[in-house]
């Protein structure tokens, strides 16, 4: 079994927030390809926050965001940096 890290899973999130963002941009894409890749990184940030506070929508310790999937994100990313 591997272990994966806190950083590890906001990189994956990373990655599939910004694959909905370039579906999205192509008319090509296939409106399930880019809610896939939203579901996945919402659900990997979440993963998170439950770990971080024990809740999801950002409302960790020092959050100062707003409640948008990208600023929680952000602020992850910020907080768990190696």
């Amino acid at each position: 079994m591997n272990n994966l890290t806190i950083s590890e899973i906001l990189e994956y999130a990373r990655e599939d927030f910004e694959n909905s963002r370039v579906t999205s941009l192509h008319s090509t894409s296939s409106i399930l390809d880019n809610a896939e890749s939203l579901i996945k990184a919402s659900a990997l940030i979440e993963l998170v926050e439950v770990f971080d506070c024990g809740s999801v929508g950002g409302f960790g310790k020092g959050y100062k965001g707003n409640r948008s999937l990208e600023s929680r994100l952000e602020w992850l990313e910020r907080k768990y940096q190696e």
